[in-house]
């Protein structure tokens, strides 16, 4: 989301980005690139959901026999492995998905030298409110899940940025 004004559209209700916390424009005003992932909810990420079996037939192009299969195993992976039921815990699992994409992204601008910060300082239901008005994205199949800015910070950091110890954070076995 690139316009100023798209983002302006966030403001009041994006605490994590809004520069409320240090009087400053925040993410939302300075950073070049700024983004939503969004989760799929349970009304598509059941197993055996309408979404997903078009998905599996029309996107990927698979053989009744393996779609049989999957179907089958994301069962069984949403109800034994996991114990993942009901929207609220299909929409978590489905927005650490995405989590998987936000640390890729952080990561590759990493290594091109930008900045990046992920954000879940933010109200779900008037962003989903938002997403909805503004953008066309239904909230019945789509939540917002984490924003993420990118670009060149103007400044150093006001504190040294510090670290747990990897003696504290891994075990070797």
């Amino acid at each position: 989301m690139q316009s100023p004004e798209k983002r302006e559209l966030f403001r009041d209700f994006t605490w994590g980005a809004n520069g409320v916390f240090n009087g400053t424009a925040g993410q939302l005003g300075t950073a070049s690139h700024f983004a939503i992932f969004l989760a799929h909810t349970g009304a598509t990420m059941t197993h055996h959901s309408d979404y997903l079996q078009k998905h599996m037939k029309e996107v990927k192009q698979l053989p009744d026999e393996v779609i049989a299969f999957i179907n089958s195993a994301y069962q069984k992976f949403q109800e034994q492995d996991f114990g993942i039921e009901g929207d609220r815990q299909i929409a978590d699992w489905s927005a650490r998905q995405a989590y998987i994409a936000l640390a890729n992204m952080m990561t590759a601008a990493a290594f091109m030298g930008i900045d990046s910060c992920p954000i879940e300082g933010f109200e779900m239901d008037k962003t989903s409110a938002v997403l909805e008005q503004h953008f066309g994205i239904d909230p019945a199949i789509y939540q917002p899940a984490v924003m993420v800015a990118f670009g060149y910070r103007a400044d150093a950091p006001a504190f040294p940025k510090t670290r747990r110890g990897l003696d504290q954070l891994v075990t070797w076995a």
